[in-house]
């Protein structure tokens, strides 16, 4: 069921968050966008987050990052690394995002996923590069620290994916050197 709820979110994101940003007065878009934010809150509230989440959190209290976009920069690092061991949950996701998926594996939907994520994220206009911020490659150490701390750990505990100080690191070092 809450499966459902996430996809059907991310649906709708997909599909109406570029024109809720681009054309703010469309009411009708960023109505599907207040909806989408409602079924992910609900899907978060019943399976809780991950290390998207966990990195976004430490962006946050490293560089003073505003959450949504935080959260949205380090997913575009964590998803791909995600599906790695989940390709049957990311191939939904990716179909969810638009994806093409008639036709064609399992693991080619999955290898998309990543670029069609950041594909879209950057098609919102966020900005991706966090030197503007302050934060560089000199600060991998410090943010997958902060990652790794205890206030983080259920983010990191309900990941798909076990995280190693290790992937903190190589994780925390793509978000940072993203452009």
């Amino acid at each position: 069921m809450n499966d459902s709820v996430g996809l059907q979110a991310i649906r709708l994101i997909a599909a109406h968050l570029p024109r809720a940003v681009a054309v703010p007065d469309d009411l009708t878009a960023r109505g599907h966008v207040q909806i989408a934010a409602a079924s992910a809150g609900i899907a978060i509230d019943n399976a809780g987050t991950g290390v998207a989440h966990a990195l976004g959190h430490a962006l946050g209290a490293v560089g003073h990052v505003h959450h949504g976009r935080a959260v949205g920069l380090s997913l575009r690092v964590a998803i791909a690394w995600n599906a790695e061991v989940s390709p049957a949950r990311h191939a939904a996701v990716a179909a969810a995002l638009g994806v093409p998926v008639e036709g064609r594996s399992e693991a080619a939907i999955v290898a998309d996923l990543g670029e069609a994520f950041d594909r879209f994220v950057r098609s919102t206009g966020l900005a991706i590069s966090l030197a503007k911020d302050g934060l560089g490659k000199a600060d991998t150490k410090r943010l997958a620290d902060t990652m790794m701390q205890p206030e983080n750990k259920p983010m990191r505990d309900s990941n798909c994916r076990e995280i190693t100080a290790a992937d903190a690191l190589a994780l925390s070092e793509a978000v940072l050197t993203a452009a």
